[in-house]
């Protein structure tokens, strides 16, 4: 089993150096990585909240061994040409380190995450993906390696002739239009993962439209970049898309981890090279999550944490169970 930490980068950890400063004490401490959670907006009042990318940039300068990523992003509320270049660009920079954590943005595992009328998203959204249309209208906004465009989504139906909706993730007050989050989460893998092909692409789907689309550069990691598929009980649509993938992160008790793991083998026909983050508070014991299959324990911390508990943690960090 391999160690890792969830630290939420709000409040006192909203702070890019901060963040890097304790992920290079997790690494001296022998911590496997460190995982961020990808807000959108957070509602507790008061608190400042850091972008997890840029600080995940830090804690990559930081590190030179463990393992980075989110946890999770809500691809039902980004664009995935900026997520796929995102990515890109922290694995290059990690040298090959970084993990994706995608979850629905519904509660299915995606962390804190709104319901569309504070401003985060939710619309129902047509996205002209970054060289694909540009979204005035003109087609590759960027020129024609599909490098550019701005990728604005737009209300349900809309083409290029509408009025283009705020992108989500902005502040603007969206429409509360139902989005099918786990489709769009699903085709939104897709797309990420043909960008990160290297190869020109074409999709034309429901929800994201690209036109000749290459993007370059590559992943470092091969065949690309893994992917683990945020969970809770109750809902089978999360264990079919992480059978697709590289790993699961999900809610659930050491039982409840046991059902899911044997209906994603089922799927998979085995889970060998299948990554299992789950976590707990300091202090936590990690054997039954192991015992159930589990490999990786994530050490998670509160929304208001300082940086004095989690290097305290960091401190009392001792021998790790036999595995």
């Amino acid at each position: 089993m391999r160690y890792a930490l969830y630290l939420p980068p709000l409040g006192e950890l909203a702070d890019p150096g901060v963040l890097g400063e304790l992920a290079e004490k997790a690494e001296a401490a022998g911590f496997d990585g460190v995982f961020l959670r990808d807000h959108v907006v957070r509602p507790s009042a008061g608190l400042a909240v850091c972008d997890p990318w840029i600080a995940l940039s830090a804690i990559a300068l930081c590190t030179t061994r463990i393992t980075i990523g989110t946890w999770t992003t809500p691809l039902a509320r980004r664009r995935p040409q900026e997520v796929a270049r995102q990515a890109v660009a922290l694995d290059r920079l990690s040298g090959g380190r970084f993990v994706l954590g995608a979850g629905d943005a519904d509660g299915g595992g995606e962390s804190g995450e709104g319901d569309g009328r504070d401003g985060t998203g939710g619309a129902d959204s047509r996205d002209r993906a970054g060289g694909l249309d540009g979204a005035d209208g003109t087609g590759d906004a960027h020129g024609g390696d599909g490098s550019g465009g701005d990728g604005r989504p737009y209300a349900a139906g809309a083409r290029g002739d509408g009025p283009a909706q705020p992108p989500a993730g902005s502040t603007a007050d969206l429409p509360d239009v139902p989005r099918p989050r786990d489709a769009v989460l699903d085709e939104s893998l897709d797309v990420i993962c043909r960008l990160w092909s290297g190869e020109r692409t074409t999709h034309a789907g429901p929800h994201f439209r690209i036109e000749d689309v290459r993007s370059l550069p590559r992943p470092v990691q091969r065949p690309r970049i893994p992917i683990w598929v945020a969970a809770r009980p109750g809902d089978t649509a999360p264990l079919r898309r992480a059978a697709r993938f590289d790993g699961l992160c999900p809610e659930t008790s050491p039982e409840g981890l046991r059902g899911m793991l044997a209906e994603i083998e089922r799927r998979r026909g085995g889970l060998d090279g299948f990554d299992v983050a789950v976590g707990g508070p300091p202090g936590a014991d990690p054997a039954p999550y192991r015992d159930a299959g589990a490999t990786w324990w994530v050490m998670r911390f509160p929304d208001t944490v300082g940086a004095r508990d989690v290097s305290a943690a960091l401190d009392r960090f001792d021998a790790r169970p036999s595995s």
